[in-house]
């Protein structure tokens, strides 16, 4: 069967005047097929860590291809059936299964926390289930704490693990700003377990995973076998190494499932179609909040709410040791794209290919958008910002180009998406840097965010930035040859 594409995907390609629609409709199929190919082939190495790549128009698969190894060592390629960790997509399946429960009527949105998981929490203010879904309660999250990565490789109950940040302060008073926490989502886990009587996984196994036909998606205990499931990988020095341990009792409801691009499909069309939870009910998780002063926080319930390339989006990412994924939904384009990676560094990075994908089916190119500024658009910009949260960051100017730079760090060059918002110019344009002006034209503000979630506000306290620092240290003994004995810090201004 012929897949209807976008209509821009369509005007992209010249027009077919020989033989039927359905004849032309196929030919630009093939088209856009192969070049989509083209684009991966690039980005993935036959004999490195590799991923799975599917894009489904109307629900339905267009393109579903692997690339790469799965397991380096026994050489074994990646499968489009291959599992893998899918990390902080996990978020969205908790999200659901407490929607679930409130259709039930066995919770609502509005009840404290508290209520289901009373001494796993220090006494304080109501914090609402509603608030722990948008990260807008204030929680720590787990993984800021200065041991976690040796924490992480310990086995943990769900009351142990919510027990290493109870003496944490939160970050704000519940509702009153933004804070992503993997904590809070390990909390409603305990919450779903409390209501139901069913550890995490028994329950989005039999309510989720079997009623839908998942049969590749699993809490990814450390002990069980699983079919096809890839190797995770990290790279060290330029080469390749095998990831770091992490118990997967510790992401748990925040980023412990494994599973397919094939079941992510089907997880996606069960949501379009209201199979799970009512589509009203949804629609409510799928709003990004509007926080006390003013700004959007670009999340949901376990959904990041943005867009892309002026085409709204539904989506989220994950990261976990050894695996990297990227699930973005364009509701109104009917558009599905989902990349699993094997790999948790940029090699390649599963959200940069995604919108790399989703780009070229979006628009007919892949290139992502940079808008060239006037000398006196760049110049406004230039300038040093205050942070809110830690440090300064300055906007500087070089050959032509605009950096960006904090501190000793080296600059990163920025490209212009418009003429108030600048991103790196490597990556896939999801950290963006928003400037208000003042009436003299001006940049007086900087906000700062990651796929659309604030990060950091900063206000310009310096209109020049005239030089910026590029630091090293370097350690040489009596002959000049290096060692540890000695050190010279070097700091080179421009």
């Amino acid at each position: 069967m012929s897949l209807i594409l976008p209509t821009a995907l369509l005007l992209s390609f010249p027009s077919t005047t020989a033989g039927s629609l359905e004849t032309s409709q196929s030919a630009r199929t093939r088209s856009i097929v192969k070049r989509i190919d083209a684009l991966l082939a690039n980005e993935f190495s036959a004999n490195q860590p590799g991923g799975v790549v599917m894009v489904a128009i109307k629900g339905k698969p267009l393109f579903r291809r692997a690339y790469g190894l799965a397991d380096l060592e026994l050489k074994i390629p990646m499968r489009p059936d291959s599992v893998l960790r899918i990390g902080s997509i996990t978020k969205q399946f908790t999200a659901v299964a407490i929607l679930k429960l409130v259709e039930q009527g066995k919770l609502t949105l509005v009840d404290d926390v508290r209520t289901y998981v009373p001494r796993l929490l220090p006494d304080g203010e109501k914090i609402t289930i509603e608030q722990v879904l948008t990260h807008t309660s204030g929680l720590p999250n787990l993984v800021d704490l200065k041991d976690f990565e040796k924490l992480a490789r310990q086995d943990y109950k769900v009351e142990e693990l919510l027990a290493l940040t109870k003496d944490q302060p939160n970050h704000f008073p519940p509702g009153q700003g933004f804070k992503y926490s993997d904590t809070g989502y390990i909390l409603l886990g305990a919450v779903i377990e409390r209501a139901t009587g069913l550890s995490y996984g028994e329950y989005l196994e039999t309510q989720i995973f079997r009623p839908l036909g998942m049969s590749d998606t699993y809490y990814g205990d450390d002990r069980r076998v699983i079919p096809r499931h890839a190797r995770g990988y990290s790279f060290e020095g330029g080469k390749v190494i095998n990831a770091g341990h992490i118990s997967m009792s510790v992401p748990h409801a925040a980023g412990a499932l494994v599973s397919t691009v094939d079941d992510l499909l089907l997880w996606d069309n069960a949501l379009r179609s209201g199979l799970i939870v009512r589509k009203e009910l949804l629609e409510r998780g799928w709003q990004p909040r509007t926080l006390p002063d003013g700004t959007h926080s670009g999340y949901g319930f376990g959904w990041k709410i943005c867009s892309f390339e002026g085409h709204r989006t539904i989506e989220h990412g994950g990261w976990i040791n050894g695996f990297g994924s990227k699930a973005i939904r364009f509701p109104d384009d009917d558009l599905s794209v989902i990349v699993l990676v094997n790999n948790d560094g940029d090699r390649p990075d599963a959200g940069f290919i995604a919108r790399r994908v989703s780009k070229l089916i979006l628009t007919g190119s892949d290139e992502l958008s940079e808008r060239q500024l006037t000398a006196a658009q760049k110049e406004s910009l230039v300038g040093r910002y205050r942070l809110s949260r830690d440090g300064i960051l300055a906007i500087r100017e070089r050959d032509g180009h605009l950096y960006y730079q904090r501190g000793s760090e080296p600059p990163e060059r920025l490209v212009a998406l418009s003429p108030t918002t600048l991103s790196f110019a490597r990556g896939d344009r999801t950290f963006l840097f928003n400037f208000d002006f003042r009436q003299d034209g001006r940049a007086q503000r900087v906000r700062t965010t990651l796929s659309c979630e604030p990060v950091a506000t900063g206000e310009r306290f310096e209109s020049a930035a005239p030089h910026w620092c590029i630091s090293a240290t370097l350690r040489f003994n009596d002959t000049c040859s290096l060692t540890t004995d000695t050190q010279v810090r070097i700091v080179q201004c421009h």
